[in-house]
């Protein structure tokens, strides 16, 4: 399935070499799979240092994830624009 605003490119390769530009040819370039954002982090106490659990960490308006019980936590998404 193509993704919007991906489509196969032709593209020239030039080499930028010592001794001259040296042409690779034609590089075709097709879509991959969709793009994946993960985002992950720890929330520790900024006085003792210890891991804050069960707390929601907040990506945007619609997206949570609760930290587990060594404060980590992680957001994960495909099709990412």
């Amino acid at each position: 399935m193509r993704q919007r605003g991906f489509a196969p490119r032709n593209l020239r390769l030039t080499l930028d070499a010592d001794s001259g530009d040296i042409d690779a040819g034609l590089v075709t370039l097709d879509p991959g799979p969709a793009p994946v954002l993960r985002v992950s982090g720890h929330v520790r106490n900024a006085i003792t240092g210890e891991a804050v659990v069960v707390v929601a960490v907040g990506l945007n308006a619609t997206t949570h994830a609760l930290t587990d019980m060594e404060g980590a936590f992680q957001f994960t998404s495909t099709g990412v624009d």
